[in-house]
């Protein structure tokens, strides 16, 4: 008898997709998930975008890194592009959803209600999320706590018409969100703590203007050719886990000794690293420009959020005597 499932992702050792698992059916708001095209035109645009270290190859990373986060045991992050209009932010996201399926169905706006929510991650595990244009959300606040929950891996506890608790939501992998202001800028409009969302993010700014023939030959691949490397990419991942488990505790140790990442981004920057290792073993890519770039930006927003992130005891002194200043006068 053919069996439904209400999400997707890892189960046991079978990772939920229709492209992966025979004899299953999806529940009507997991649309969007499957293959469509030639296998070969979508391996040629992933080799082309990850040999020559372009930003847009973050969506492939953040898409096979999402797969990463149940065997590897580590914990969900998000991934949060910035940039001008046409600098590549949406580019990026559609090409990590192109690996699954339609990215134009996937793709998801800052129009859904928290409850709506918590649903979409429910129900999409393991499997990268996109929700663009940060920006455009009507509630920030809220839409910054869904970074607080997504990273513990639970939804908010909600009671029923009854009082009696429902069931917690669970969510595992990687949420990509984008926009045109930098985090920082987002987080002053909230009211949220800013040092707090920054230990769960992994920024990358998009500071230059895609060619324009570059882009629309990006859409016109993966609007007809997506979804026929994921089943070849989860059997990678089946058949090696302990040897992926090896490369990514020793790019943490690399990153964090050599490069003095820390505060989590150590861990966010292994797991893509690792996922971009899958990507040039299972298709044989020059991967060297890639990781360059990625350590190159990730380095610009550690120091960017160094301020932030390493409170001094002057500053803590500081901000208490302040404090009592402040309170004193009231």
């Amino acid at each position: 008898a053919e069996i439904t499932s209400d999400r997707v992702g890892w189960h046991k050792d079978n990772f939920l997709l229709p492209q992966t698992i025979n004899g299953v059916r999806f529940e009507k708001e997991l649309q969007g998930y499957g293959a469509k095209g030639e296998r070969e035109k979508e391996l040629r645009l992933l080799k082309e975008v990850i040999e020559e270290g372009s930003l847009l190859g973050i969506g492939y990373l953040a898409s096979v890194g999402a797969m990463l986060i149940e065997p590897l045991e580590v914990r969900n992050f998000i991934i949060f592009l910035t940039g001008t209009s046409g600098s590549g932010k949406t580019t990026t996201s559609a090409l990590g959803l192109s690996l699954l399926g339609d990215y134009n169905t996937l793709l998801k706006g800052m129009n859904l209600t928290a409850v709506g929510l918590e649903i979409l991650l429910k129900k999409n595990r393991d499997v990268l999320v996109v929700l663009d244009e940060l920006n455009t959300a009507k509630d920030l606040t809220q839409a910054i706590n869904v970074i607080y929950h997504f990273h513990q891996g639970i939804g908010r506890v909600r009671a029923n018409t009854r009082l009696n608790l429902r069931d917690v939501a669970e969510y595992r992998g990687i949420l990509m969100l984008t926009a045109e202001n930098d985090l920082n800028q987002i987080l002053e409009q909230s009211d949220s703590i800013v040092r707090g969302a920054l230990r769960r993010v992994l920024s990358f700014e998009y500071t230059e203007k895609i060619e324009r023939e570059w882009i629309e030959k990006v859409y016109e691949t993966i609007s007809n050719n997506y979804g026929n490397l994921i089943k070849e990419i989860v059997d990678y991942i089946k058949a090696s886990k302990e040897e992926i488990k090896i490369n990514y505790k020793a790019y943490v140790k690399e990153l964090s000794e050599k490069y003095g990442f820390g505060d989590g981004l150590e861990m966010y920057l292994a797991v893509l690293l690792t996922a971009l290792e899958i990507l040039g073993n299972l298709y044989n890519l020059n991967i060297g420009i890639m990781i360059a770039n990625l350590i190159r930006l990730a380095k610009a927003y550690k120091e960017e959020i160094k301020d932030e992130l390493n409170l001094t005891r002057e500053k803590i002194e500081e901000r208490i005597t302040q404090f009592v200043l402040d309170n004193k006068q009231n």
